[in-house]
Formats: structure tokens, C-alpha cells, sequence
């Protein structure tokens, strides 16, 4: 008898067991998706997972989609997914060089990758992506770029071109922005010239990416963000707190007229702007003020773009 439920006993071992590793799978049994944390932590399914290593998160944009980077099969990749981790399109690009011949015959390796600049305008992520020799010394050591195109709403994943700039024959992109009427602006630069200036030229392109007009002339860059387009042309240039600007992109050099927001203050003041807008024809601009002495207060002001006379 003591045999039999020995016998039945170890039965139930078994049977348990048995049942336990088909369905409870063991983490060796998971495949790594490379940042897992991220992985989990915003859901992502690819549909593909053979030799792919997601990174990290590079933009999220403006209705929560995700743009995410990483590796497949040692190639370069990304992959857009909605808010949900559903995946909407992914690139994997084969044709990114690994090095590239560097002067008096060198050669230079592009161990490094940079984000130059990203940024959403009207529905499209515009990524400017640049390899680089990580250990390099110098800033103009040539590099490959690569301008790529997000479209929201085709939720298609576009490489406009990957070029090598070794020369001051080559330009690079220093600045991508919105522009009039759902356009938006690309600056091209000469890496530099005999004479050591540089040249800039920038493109305006139409929401279909159809060039409508070319301007040269060296304004925009990644620090000089804060500007309001008013035409094709004309725009207001609003970087300093306290001073508005208005410019002629096709006569970069000589501004239209310059204007003092808040002639009251000194120049201890600290500004900081609240709110600016544009609407029929009126610069409004909203900040707060902190003086030497610690007091505070809010001030608007008011301004006719088109005469730059204040209002207020």
C-alpha cells in the first residue's frame, strides 16, 4: 500500500512539473530586444525581431508616436511606433558606410553617431543623422551625412540622401525650422572656403518636399530658433528677450527695422518671455520681470510688424 501512494505520489511530481515548464517559459527562453526597459516600458512590437537590438528613444512626436533607434543585424535602424507600441514603419539602412578615405590618404572610421538636429514641422520628423570619427581631434574632419524624413501620416520612413563632406566643396544642414504657410526652411553650409569664410543658402521647401525658393545669406541656426515668419520673405526675429527684429530673407544683411519690446526696463532686469504671437498684423508678447532688488511684475507689449511702432 505504501508503495502504491509512493507510486502516485511521484506521479503527480511529474505530471506537476511537467505542466509548470510548459507554461511558465524561463527567461532563457525570452529573446532580447536589445533595451529591454525601453521595450517594455513603452510596449513596442516589432514585427521583425531577427538580429535587432533597439537603443533608445530618439524623438516622440506630436500625437505620441515614438521614434526609436537601434541596430539589425549591425545595420542601422529605426522604427516609428504609435503610442500603443504597434509599429507603423521601420528602415534599416545597409548602405551606411563604415569608413570612408580621409586626406593624404587616410583612412577615418565612423565609429560615432550624431544627431545634428530633429525636429517635427507640419506632420514630417526631419533627422539629420551625421557619422563621425569618435576619437577625431578636429571638427572638420570629414563626415557623412544623412538627411531623413519621417512622415507622420504616411508613417513612411524616407532617406533624401547620405553624402560624404570632405571638402569645402561640401555643404552640411545647420538648421531645418518651420516656415510660411506650412512650409519649412533647410540651411546649407559650405564647410569653409579659401578665403575661410563659408557660404549658406537657404532652401524653402513646400509640404510635398517641392523646392519653392532658394535665398543665401547666413541667419538661422540651431540657436537662433525663436523667429515668427510673416511672408516668403520677411519674418521677425525675436532671440533677444527684449528686442524684435525684422528681416528680409533674401537681404539677410540689412534688417528692416529693430524695436525695444520694454524700453522701461534696465539693464539689471531679468526677462523671462511668456508668450508670443502674431495676429492680424500685432506682435504681442507676454513675460515676467525680476528686478535687482527681488521685485516682480508682468508686462505686455504690443507692436505693429508692419511699421514697428509700439502700441502701448
Amino acid at each position: 500500500m505504501k508503495r502504491q501512494l509512493l507510486t502516485l505520489f511521484s506521479l503527480i511530481l511529474i505530471i506537476t512539473a511537467c505542466s509548470k515548464n510548459e507554461s511558465s517559459p524561463t527567461n532563457e527562453n525570452k529573446v532580447s530586444l536589445g533595451n529591454d526597459s525601453l521595450v517594455n516600458r513603452l510596449k513596442l512590437k516589432p514585427s521583425d525581431k531577427q538580429g535587432l537590438s533597439i537603443k533608445s528613444q530618439l524623438f516622440k512626436d506630436s500625437k505620441g508616436a515614438y521614434l526609436v533607434v537601434g541596430e539589425k543585424n549591425q545595420k542601422y535602424w529605426l522604427g516609428y511606433f504609435d503610442r500603443s507600441g504597434n509599429e507603423l514603419s521601420t528602415k534599416t539602412f545597409d548602405d551606411d558606410p563604415t569608413e570612408i578615405k580621409g586626406p593624404y590618404g587616410t583612412t577615418i572610421k565612423l565609429n560615432s553617431i550624431n544627431y545634428f538636429d530633429i525636429i517635427e514641422v507640419n506632420g514630417t520628423i526631419y533627422l539629420n543623422k551625421q557619422l563621425r570619427d569618435g576619437n577625431a581631434q578636429v571638427d572638420h574632419t570629414p563626415f557623412v551625412e544623412s538627411l531623413i524624413r519621417i512622415n507622420t501620416n504616411a508613417r513612411a520612413i524616407t532617406n533624401e540622401y547620405t553624402e560624404v563632406k570632405f571638402d569645402e566643396k561640401s555643404t552640411y544642414t545647420p538648421f531645418i525650422g518651420p516656415w510660411f504657410n506650412n512650409t519649412v526652411i533647410i540651411s546649407k553650409t559650405s564647410l569653409g572656403l579659401p578665403n575661410g569664410n563659408s557660404s549658406t543658402t537657404n532652401d524653402i521647401y513646400s509640404a510635398d518636399n517641392m523646392l519653392v525658393v532658394s535665398y543665401k545669406g547666413s541667419f538661422f541656426s540651431k540657436k537662433n530658433r525663436n523667429y515668427v515668419p510673416l511672408s516668403m520673405t520677411e519674418f521677425l526675429d525675436l532671440n533677444e528677450p527684449r528686442f524684435v527684429i525684422k528681416r528680409d530673407i533674401s537681404n539677410l544683411e540689412k534688417p528692416i527695422f529693430g524695436a525695444y519690446l520694454f524700453p522701461s526696463l534696465v539693464e539689471s532686469d531679468r526677462i523671462t518671455i511668456k508668450k508670443q504671437v502674431v495676429e492680424n498684423n500685432i506682435l504681442t508678447v507676454e513675460a515676467e520681470v525680476l528686478s535687482y532688488n527681488g521685485d516682480k511684475k508682468s508686462l505686455t507689449s504690443k507692436l505693429d510688424v508692419r511699421t514697428g511702432k509700439l502700441l502701448n
